[in-house]
C-alpha cells in the first residue's frame, strides 16, 4: 500500500510539472498494486477504498485533458467499488 501511495504523490508532482504523460502512468502503476493488493484480500474495506481512490484519481487525470469517454469508465469502475463501500 505504502509503494501504491508514494506512487500518487509522484503523480502529483508529475501533474504540477505539466507531464501528463507520466502521470497518469504512476497513477496506472498505482491502480496495479491496489487491484493486486484487493486480490489477496477482498474482504478488506481499506483495500477497497484505495482501489476506488486509484480509479477516480485516473479518471480526474484523463477528464482534466477532455478524454472523456476513458475518464468515464474509470468512474463507473469507481461507482461500482462505491456501492460496496
Amino acid at each position: 500500500r505504502d509503494l501504491s501511495v508514494t506512487l500518487d504523490r509522484l503523480a502529483d508532482v508529475a501533474q504540477d510539472n505539466g507531464d501528463n504523460e507520466a502521470a497518469d502512468k504512476l497513477l496506472s502503476e498505482s491502480l496495479e498494486i491496489r487491484k493486486a493488493l484487493f486480490e489477496l484480500d477482498s474482504e478488506n474495506m481499506q483495500t477497497l477504498r484505495d482501489l476506488g481512490v486509484s480509479y477516480v484519481r485516473l479518471g480526474d487525470s484523463l477528464l482534466a485533458r477532455n478524454r472523456n469517454r476513458e475518464a468515464a469508465e474509470y468512474f463507473e469502475f469507481y461507482s461500482e467499488i462505491a456501492a460496496k463501500l
